[in-house]
């Protein structure tokens, strides 16, 4: 018998994919212990499965059919895992938590959400509307655009996507989460003046830097 537990733990999965106990734990008020349990018995139950992509990274978990059904969700399960993307997706998910920690009240809409908005596939490289890497929604109703840079872009192509803000009235700003000093440069030299662009250094905030988020609000 799945628990409404079990339910929000399936729903939050099937909102960004997959995800690694490492996001469950985080996510929610559980112990490594119980959480690490639950997702073993949502594997053996048949509404998740578990799989070891690549030898280096923890396994993922992803919702079955039956799993889909049962998270309530109107998601289709996701069937492969882009090796392409795997490593940004899962960082993705770790600012996510992140963020929602650092500003209690808000709640982050995900790519998967935002590309069912826009009538886009979830994994899909090469749309030709751009999607962020996800949406922070805080407590009084403003909207943040978030993109996480794990490796470097061509200026050219980062320029294009800050035009493509430039057209969107609906988000206040839009916050840039890069791994390196190098891609924060490159961000900061594309955004130039323009003041709605803010840059962090993703570390900083995965290791809990409160100052470095909240300083751009």
């Amino acid at each position: 018998m799945l628990t409404e537990r079990d339910k929000e733990i399936l729903r939050f999965i099937s909102r960004f994919g997959y995800v690694c106990a490492r996001h469950v734990i985080a996510a929610f008020p559980l112990s490594e212990r119980v959480a690490y349990r639950r997702l073993q018995r949502l594997v053996q139950d048949g509404y998740l499965r578990r799989n070891r992509v690549l030898a280096d990274l923890p396994r993922v978990y992803l919702l079955t059919h039956r799993g889909v059904d049962a998270s309530g969700t109107d998601f289709g399960r996701v069937r492969n895992v882009r090796l392409q993307t795997l490593q940004h997706d899962l960082t993705v998910a770790d600012l996510a938590v992140a963020l929602l920690r650092l500003y209690p009240g808000s709640s982050w809409v995900t790519e998967r959400e935002l590309r069912r908005e826009t009538g886009q596939g979830f994994g899909i490289i090469g749309t030709r509307e751009h999607v962020p890497d996800g949406v922070l929604l805080l407590r009084g109703g403003d909207k943040i655009a978030v993109e996480v840079e794990t490796s470097r872009k061509p200026r050219r192509r980062t320029e294009r996507i800050l035009r493509y803000y430039l057209r969107r009235s609906d988000y206040i700003a839009v916050w840039y989460f890069c791994r390196t000093t190098q891609q924060l440069k490159s961000v900061k030299e594309a955004a130039q003046k323009s003041d709605f662009v803010k840059t962090h250094l993703l570390q900083e905030v995965l290791l809990g830097h409160e100052d470095t988020a909240k300083s751009s609000v």
